[in-house]
């Protein structure tokens, strides 16, 4: 894919963000957020995440009084290694068919941290 088509097709807005994100089948930590917005977001990790397969995720937002768990299906569309980090993979995930509810938890935490 062309470096045009590839800024092209992203629309949303990234934001620098470090949430925890875990394996909903394991409950393992996977990593952590690098950016999201609320079309997906990159992990970074300390091992390799399988591309093109869905994964069963859940995506914790900190809360003053308890986290905020958010579970849904995320598409693993690329991996690779971090440029600054080398150690660490870094993979994009992308929503599959979030809830507006979903969406709206995520957009309303993110908008929380800009300000």
């Amino acid at each position: 894919m062309r470096q045009a088509e590839s800024s092209e097709r992203r629309t949303l807005e990234r934001h620098s963000i470090p949430l925890k994100i875990f394996d909903r089948e394991t409950g393992a930590l996977l990593g952590c957020s690098e950016n999201i917005n609320a079309g997906g977001l990159m992990l970074v990790s300390t091992g390799p995440i399988p591309t093109m397969t869905e994964i069963q995720i859940w995506i914790e937002l900190p809360g003053e009084e308890a986290p905020d768990k958010i579970e849904m299906t995320a598409f693993t569309a690329w991996s690779s290694f971090s440029d600054s980090r080398p150690i660490y993979y870094c993979t994009g995930f992308h929503f599959v068919d979030p809830t507006e509810d979903k969406l709206d938890r995520i957009q309303a935490y993110i908008d929380g941290q800009s300000s």
